[in-house]
């Protein structure tokens, strides 16, 4: 008697349908609604954070952003290299 209801809540939730691409979202995909970003997408992007911050502004954050990254990856390289001497 109580098992007919039993399996209704064992079984998952349907996965969302992504209306952007038109098919619907795989459980390879993560079940994420978002899907890759092409060339339009980043380009809308980069024109609503020039209206936001402006050309300079935005030239600034770039800047800002590369030395990071830049910082980031030779911080990696020295603590790898200090890992090598110590083996």
């Amino acid at each position: 008697m109580g098992h007919e209801n039993a399996s209704t809540f064992d079984c998952a939730p349907p996965l969302p349908y992504n209306y952007g691409r038109g098919r619907p979202v795989s459980a390879s995909d993560g079940g994420h609604m978002i899907g890759k970003l092409g060339l339009p997408e980043l380009l809308l992007i980069l024109a609503i954070a020039l209206l936001i911050f402006g050309p300079g502004k935005l030239a600034d954050l770039g800047k800002g952003l590369g030395e990071g990254i830049r910082n980031f990856r030779s911080s990696m390289k020295d603590g790898e290299n200090e890992q090598n001497k110590k083996s």
